[in-house]
């Protein structure tokens, strides 16, 4: 059995050798890349003839990606953001420091395959607008991530008027409010 120097990295044939008719058994590891995998596997014999026989495969790229993410730039009332993780394998969810101190990870912090993240932002009761990152990495290629940047407005709270001189007599009047 022949085997090129970089299949023999993440492939396994067993037996190597072997006279007669028999069986081989072929073990491929798995493949974290985020491309189809091709190789072969050329069996000879040793005798004068030389004789061979080739079984080429493909095997299936890694997926990693998200899906049904929506707006990340919020308003500054409190609410969730859902979206989906499609992974081949296991994946993980961190925060950056920013977004560790307004964002919180309700479901989905990990998983294997397929699955669905669920955060929280509360009320942000700062007149400023306040940014972090949610990241999803595979934790079988670390390579393999996405940043989402969430953004969440500052609360607005205002009246229309600052200040408002009154008749002597009284006056009956309106002030809009913003909030």
């Amino acid at each position: 059995v022949e085997l090129a120097d970089d299949e023999k990295e993440y492939l396994e044939v067993s037996p190597m050798r072997g006279t007669g008719d028999g069986e081989l058994t072929v073990t491929l590891g798995p493949n974290y890349l985020p491309q189809t995998r091709p190789g072969s596997i050329k069996v000879r014999t040793t005798d004068p003839s030389q004789l061979s026989h080739s079984i080429y495969f493909a095997q299936q790229k890694y997926i990693f990606g998200l899906a049904d993410v929506p707006s990340t730039g919020v308003a500054a009332h409190a609410q969730s953001i859902e979206f989906n993780v499609n992974c081949s394998g296991n994946w993980k969810v961190e925060l950056d420091a920013d977004a560790q101190q307004f964002v919180t990870v309700e479901s989905g912090a990990s998983g294997k395959g397929n699955g669905k993240v669920s955060v929280a932002l509360p009320m942000n009761k700062a007149a400023s607008e306040r940014r972090g990152k949610i990241i999803v990495s595979s934790t079988d290629n670390e390579d393999l991530r996405e940043e989402l940047t969430v953004s969440q407005a500052g609360y607005v709270f205002r009246l229309d008027k600052d200040s408002k001189t009154v008749a002597i007599l009284g006056e009956t009047f309106n002030v809009g409010v913003t909030c």
